[in-house]
């Protein structure tokens, strides 16, 4: 069973206005996010990446691009054999490629027999030799050199050589000795290009998905980019449901293995685009934006006069500022806020419980079956049940046969994982202080603290009394999402202390985070939620378009799909658009706005649009 609002202390509304309901998220084209980057104000645009584009803007790349594609499968012949040769005068990207070439896919090596008959003209008496040896390539008993058993005296002769093999035989490597002239094909390695000298090292670009949330997308990208995902940054996290553009940035990713991965996505019909390559000199950290323009479809609205009245009402007031049920998990008894409260007091015990022996309803049958031998003491039999996906799982039973016990078992749990626990406790704190201060009325009160307008960060903020009073709005209210560095409103410190005493935690605990691996300083958040350029479309359509796609997404612009305008019909449906800074759950938005649960399943129909 998932938390619920009340559990997580979700319960009031800034508004006291009629409730309706509607469809959320019916198919994936329904709900799309644009990140808007920091420092702009524009969201972004998905652009597709093509190799003629950069060459315009870098002709250093010209040489590599020139050997593109050459790790294609190739198509069998009757006899079983691969075609040694096609002909094609363009590489889909509009870069020019005019003559015969042939690809061997085991060796990454391209070249055209033209290039090699002139190639022997550097040769007297040399031809029969050359060509049989690149016509026989394609044999599997070839040899993997050739040498040219003939001797240039003239250092600039034997470099035009060089030159002229690095230029127009992919995948060669020559050299010069007392017999000759050795060209060897290269074998293929992981190793990835580095980057021409004096490039920016990072390169940035724009990732477009749709039904894949941000993580298993990185994870996918890594494994075609062939990088560890350390090194794979992007500003914001984006859910799986849904069609999002958002910006990302790896270091020193060489564009031809960038155009590759492009057609692998192509190929393997990935639900994943890649655009807009840029080098920057700087990386991006997860939070380095400003927001995030969304635009949404609800189906099936039951009172769209009293939809598009509360729209106004939202754009004009904004919404309670709560963090939402995503935050906490899908199991009531062992949901991340609980979690977070075991590590800040040191309950090793419930943690891992939670990990490796708790059934969860998202876990796995092979992860069932782990979690079943652990608790029946079978450690080593879990371990070997265990494969590599169960990454966690694996770290804390190696642990635990490793002799580990109590608090230091922790170790043994991921610091980002511990991170997220912590953060979620700190979130449910806020929501239960937030529903408090509302119960006191919508005024300023002497002891409220305000945002601090010259501290961006929220790591400040300024205490209401009766001289600034009237300085100040109501909406400018902040709650500190509790750790190092902070204080609880004095307004609130009784309700804090009892908060605090319903979860068994003190303030001196979240002052030692430290102990447990978790580096977090506390803030201040709004109590009150601003909503940018809000703007409320109502719409009918059809039967016929009750699971067809209501507006073009930017995914099927990306692949060239049809979209088929809706025709009028006896369905109401409103498009919202408006916009969001960082940090907001747009959920806790469309609970003010509908008046109802934020519970997804109360207000969603179709999760994919297969």
């Amino acid at each position: 069973m998932k938390p619920t609002e009340d559990q997580v202390g979700i319960l009031a509304y800034l508004s006291t206005e009629n409730s309706c309901t509607g469809i959320l998220k019916y198919r994936f084209s329904d709900f799309i996010v644009r990140e808007i980057p920091e420092g702009s104000t524009e969201p972004l645009k998905f652009e597709k990446f093509t190799a003629a584009g950069l060459i315009e803007k870098h002709p250093e790349f010209e040489r590599p691009f020139a050997f593109i594609d050459i790790e294609q499968p190739q198509p069998q012949s009757e006899a079983g054999e691969p075609p040694q040769k096609a002909q094609r005068t363009e590489d889909g990207d509009g870069y020019a490629v005019t003559s015969t070439f042939t690809v061997l896919p085991k060796h990454k090596i391209r070249f055209s027999m033209e290039k090699v008959a002139e190639f022997c003209t550097f040769f007297e008496g040399q031809t029969e030799l050359i060509t049989g040896f690149f016509e026989n390539l394609t044999n599997e008993t070839a040899p993997e050199d050739l040498l040219i058993p003939v001797v240039f005296h003239d250092k600039s002769e034997r470099g035009k050589i060089h030159k002229f093999i690095r230029e127009h035989f992919y995948g060669f490597d020559s050299r010069t000795d007392k017999h000759g002239i050795t060209l060897t094909k290269q074998r293929r390695s992981n190793r990835r290009r580095k980057l021409p000298p004096g490039f920016p090292k990072f390169v940035h670009f724009t990732m477009l998905k749709r039904g894949i949330d941000t993580l298993n997308a990185t994870n996918n990208l890594c494994r075609l980019m062939r990088m560890k995902d350390k090194y794979f940054k992007v500003a914001g996290i984006k859910d799986k449901r849904g069609v999002t553009i958002q910006k990302c940035c790896v270091s020193e990713l060489d564009p031809v293995n960038f155009h590759n991965v492009i057609g692998s996505l192509e190929r393997l019909d990935k639900p994943i685009r890649l655009g807009n390559l840029s080098f920057e000199k700087e990386d991006i950290a997860v939070g380095k934006l400003w927001g995030n323009e969304f635009q949404i479809i609800l189906r099936d609205v039951s009172e769209p006069e009293t939809l598009k009245r509360n729209a106004e009402l939202v754009g004009k007031n904004g919404f309670i500022n709560y963090y939402g049920l995503q935050r906490f998990g899908n199991d009531a008894e062992y949901n991340t806020a609980m979690l977070g409260a075991a590590c800040v007091k040191g309950d090793a015990r419930f943690v891992i419980d939670s990990l490796i022996s708790h059934p969860n309803p998202s876990d796995s049958e092979q992860l069932r079956t782990v979690k079943a031998l652990v608790k029946e003491g079978k450690f080593n039999e879990a371990m070997q049940a265990a494969d590599r996906r169960f990454k966690v799982q694996r770290n804390i039973i190696g642990g635990v046969l490793e002799g580990s016990r109590g608090e230091s078992l922790l170790n043994y749990v991921p610091r980002k994982l511990r991170t997220l626990y912590v953060h979620a406790i700190q979130s449910l704190i806020f929501n239960r202080l937030v529903t408090v201060r509302l119960s006191m009325g919508h005024a300023l009160m002497v002891g409220d603290l305000v945002d601090d307008p010259a501290d961006d960060r929220m790591l400040q903020a300024i205490e209401i009394t009766a001289e600034n009073i009237g300085e100040h709005r109501f909406a400018d209210i902040v709650i500190p999402c509790y750790g190092e560095g902070v204080r609880f409103p004095p307004v609130l410190e009784e309700a804090a202390a009892t908060v605090l005493e319903e979860l068994e935690l003190t303030k001196d605990m979240f002052s030692n985070l430290k102990r447990i691996g978790v580096d977090i300083i506390g803030g201040y958040r709004r109590v009150i939620q601003e909503v940018f350029d809000m703007n409320c479309e109502l719409f009918t359509y059809s039967d016929s378009f009750v699971d067809a796609d209501l507006q073009k997404d930017p995914f099927t612009e990306a692949i060239g799909a049809e979209f088929v305008e809706p025709e009028p019909g006896t369905h109401n449906a409103a498009r919202l658009t408006f916009r969001l800074c960082k940090g907001v759950f747009a959920t806790m938005m469309y609970r003010e706005l509908l008046h109802g649960s934020s519970n997804l399943s109360s207000m969603q129909g179709k999760t994919d649009d297969e």
